[in-house]
């Protein structure tokens, strides 16, 4: 079973790698109609006409992190912080304190108890509200200067998917050996009847060593309808393939006035992976 889903994996990055290499083998922006009709259809499904009244956004619920190989899982309250699409907030409550991830769209900083650790740029040049597929990047998909691909079809959890592949070269940019639009790369799971996002696949970066990278998944469930937009409750994410955290959402509030200086948090130390 194990080597079933190294091998499921392996496959994903040389997925993923072949959409990289055509979209650089293109001098200029890659935008398949098909594509773009796909997320079109998936923003509008979410409730995108909506997203010009949006704001911010406060969710509240729990999240469950994964045992691993040893220990148990542990269950925390958790609250999201969103303004715009770019400014993101997550608070986990720790019984030693809380647990804070942060950016403002350009820097980021993790934080636990003394400790604080900076979060490198290739982790964060695509980072959106990612929690909802409706202030993911999917939402910029009409920027002109966003790769847009048709990936075929898949299946998840029984459900027949569209996918998608989005990706930008991030301006004033380069590092050396780096494909730097494989920093920004998503790829999304729409289902086939409702047009909401059942999956999204990236990649996470290593902070000192960017060419080295392992894939990243969340999967969407449980929609529900918030100031007409539609918000999954029930997000899992997975990384290289294991279940590492669930998070189950019972409370939204939006536009309530968040300040950017919730934002941002002094940051020392070094880089996390």
């Amino acid at each position: 079973m194990q080597r079933l889903v190294v091998a499921v994996y392996a496959l994903l990055f040389c997925f993923s790698n072949v959409l990289l290499a055509q979209t650089a083998a293109s001098s200029s922006v890659v935008r398949d109609p098909a594509a773009v009709a796909l997320a079109q259809k998936s923003v509008a499904a979410m409730g995108g006409s909506n997203l010009a009244s949006y704001l911010d956004l406060t969710a509240s619920g729990s999240i469950t992190i994964a045992a691993g190989t040893r220990g148990t899982a542990n269950t925390y309250p958790l609250v999201i912080k969103a303004k715009g699409t770019h400014e993101l907030r997550t608070e986990i409550g720790k019984p030693n304190g809380a647990q804070l991830w942060a950016t403002d769209g350009n820097s980021g900083c993790m934080t636990y108890g003394q400790t604080s650790m900076p979060v490198a740029f290739q982790n964060l040049v695509a980072q959106r509200v990612d929690f909802f597929p409706v202030l993911s990047l999917l939402s910029e998909y009409a920027s002109s200067n966003m790769n847009l691909q048709n990936a075929g079809t898949a299946t998840v959890n029984g459900h027949a998917a569209y996918v998608i592949a989005l990706s930008f070269t991030p301006a004033n940019f380069a590092m050396a050996g780096v494909q730097t639009a494989s920093f920004s790369q998503r790829i999304f799971y729409i289902d086939q009847q409702s047009y909401l996002v059942l999956k999204m696949q990236s990649t996470h970066y290593a902070d000192n060593a960017p060419e080295n990278g392992i894939p990243s998944e969340m999967y969407f469930s449980n929609y529900q309808a918030v100031n007409g937009l539609l918000l999954p409750t029930k997000v899992d994410q997975y990384f290289d393939g294991h279940l590492t955290s669930s998070i189950s959402l019972t409370a939204f509030t939006l536009n309530t006035g968040l300040l950017d200086s919730q934002f941002t948090m002094a940051c020392g130390g070094s880089y996390a992976n």
